[in-house]
């Protein structure tokens, strides 16, 4: 919901949520990205081993404070890496940037 810039709709009994659920939907990082920016935008494909096509994808969004969101999205049931190109991100990087990641799953 973040990345596509669409309201967040809990369907679930919020008294009975398992603890992945509430790192989630309560992750302040995550859930304040709701500002008027443009939705994301699905970047690439990435190549993965799985027998389906298309189920390991990269998205990313412009945020309001200029930095970028990007979601390394697996659709399929088994787990599969997946590589984020940092040339890809359309964010004229040169090779003295420096860049803060951090993992919000």
């Amino acid at each position: 919901y973040a990345i596509a810039g669409s309201p967040l709709i809990v369907a679930t009994d919020i008294r009975n949520m398992t603890d992945i659920m509430k790192k989630v939907l309560l992750n302040d990082e995550i859930v304040n990205q709701q500002d008027s920016t443009p939705v994301g935008n699905l970047l690439y494909y990435w190549s993965c081993d799985s027998k389906t096509k298309d189920v390991c994808q990269v998205w990313t969004r412009k945020l309001q404070d200029g930095s970028i969101a990007v979601c390394a999205l697996n659709i399929d049931d088994e787990s599969h890496g997946i590589k984020i190109e940092f040339d890809r991100l359309n964010m004229n990087w040169d090779n003295n940037t420096k860049v803060n990641i951090r993992d919000l799953w």
